[in-house]
């Protein structure tokens, strides 16, 4: 990354995460929320890649059970089913920040 601009929701974010157990982050293409995600997140995942839906599967109870969080899950819409885990994993344990 040739430069970073401090972001005015990464303030936001910061407080939300201390509160909630999810936050979700949309907006238009190519206005630096991958990067955002890169620099909030312990842990960044990225369903672009192939292997990834298969590795939720199989370590999904550890993934969004045990961290380290904050997880960042980007492009998550490629993955439809990733909502429902997700959820029920926020319903099993109400942790602020994962």
């Amino acid at each position: 990354m040739a430069h970073w601009r401090t972001r005015f929701l990464e303030k936001e974010i910061r407080s939300a995460l201390k509160w909630s157990p999810c936050i979700v982050l949309l907006g238009m293409r190519q206005t630096g929320k991958t990067s955002l995600l890169r620099r909030l997140s312990e842990h960044y995942l990225t369903f672009d890649d192939d292997a990834l839906p298969a590795l939720f599967e199989r370590e999904r109870e550890s993934l969004l059970g045990e961290g380290p969080f904050p997880l960042a899950l980007d492009e998550v819409q490629k993955y439809p089913k990733a909502f429902e885990l997700i959820k029920l994993a926020i319903d099993r344990v109400k942790i602020p920040g994962r």
